[in-house]
């Protein structure tokens, strides 16, 4: 970070807080969440450092779109933002990258000649929800495979509800979540999603866009909303995203700390079908998430008043009451 830089915007500027952008993409997003003001003076400014890099738009990778992308999910105006940087390029870099992935037709202001230079807005086309995730181009898209798992009754596991199949003979007794999460069964469905294919295990899906009902999968890629901090700048392979959704309806002893240890880090929704999972709920308050998590209960009869307690610290509760 450039002290004397950040001085000099200091003179004319209230620096809400300066940081030099590295990779860590999540660490960015964290970052920028928390700097978030329901409202900001005039003088109040963002600050930040990127270092010197090839950019190119098509590459989510790049420091300039991290931020934008972070920006978006804060809810952020770009007015608020002045980017230093040591391309010779990054007025128009700038300018690329409000068209393609901002939501805020005013660009990012920059740092030159020792003075911030404004942009004014664009005229920016409809940028379709999906655009940003970069989804493969496909009707038949699921997301489901990356970011999804069920856990039947009996201990197997599944895609998703909809899925009329189980994924190969794993149980949870025997298996780890790695073990299912990566096995051919699952890198060959999603190479099916990545091609375009539509999956036979999925017929159900398929039926109801086909008889016009709204299924599982569009309701879903409707609703990455949810999850979109975790899924910007993701590569849809045949290998595994972070677990986002939780679909647990297993109820019999299971140490739960142990048995989804690392996999709950990104979770955004858990649904409990049958019975609560005080477990998990302690779990997830603890990893200092839970702000970011919907709870769903369905058909669940009684809860205990101490699972209930805890329900002040998630996002949402659905399907309960206290």
């Amino acid at each position: 970070m450039n002290n004397n830089v950040l001085k000099h915007i200091s003179e004319d500027y209230n620096v809400v807080f300066a940081c030099v952008v590295d990779a860590n993409i999540r660490r960015l997003n964290s970052i920028v969440k928390q700097s978030r003001k329901d409202y900001y003076g005039p003088t109040d400014r963002l600050v930040f450092f990127i270092p010197e890099e090839k950019y190119e738009i098509s590459d989510y990778g790049d420091h300039l779109s991290r931020i934008q992308e972070a920006l978006n999910i804060a809810d952020i105006s770009n007015c608020f933002v002045i980017i230093v940087s040591n391309s010779a390029n990054i007025a128009q870099e700038i300018i690329d990258v409000t068209r393609v992935i901002s939501y805020d037709p005013t660009p990012m202001n920059y740092f030159k000649d020792n003075k911030i230079v404004s942009g004014h807005p664009l005229q920016k086309k409809t940028l379709h929800c999906h655009d940003k995730y970069n989804f493969p181009n496909s009707d038949a898209f699921c997301v489901f495979p990356w970011i999804g798992i069920v856990i039947t009754r009996d201990g197997k596991f599944q895609v998703c509800c909809g899925s009329n199949d189980t994924i190969g003979n794993f149980n949870i007794h025997e298996h780890s979540l790695n073990e299912v999460l990566d096995s051919d069964y699952m890198m060959n469905l999603r190479q099916q999603f990545v091609q375009g294919k539509k999956p036979i295990a999925c017929s159900k899906c398929w039926d109801d866009e086909q008889n016009g009902k709204p299924s599982k999968r569009s309701d879903t890629l409707d609703s990455v909303v949810t999850y979109e901090d975790i899924l910007l700048g993701s590569r849809w392979t045949k290998e595994k995203n972070q677990l986002h959704i939780l679909d647990l309806k297993y109820h019999e002893k299971v140490n739960w700390d142990e048995y989804l240890n690392g996999h709950l880090d990104h979770v955004r929704v858990i649904e409990f079908r049958g019975h609560g999972n005080i477990d998990i709920i302690k779990k997830i308050i603890q990893l200092g998430i839970a702000s970011d998590v919907k709870i769903v209960y369905n058909r669940v009869e009684s809860l205990s008043d101490e699972e209930k307690s805890l329900w002040i610290y998630f996002k949402e509760i659905i399907g309960a009451k206290p």
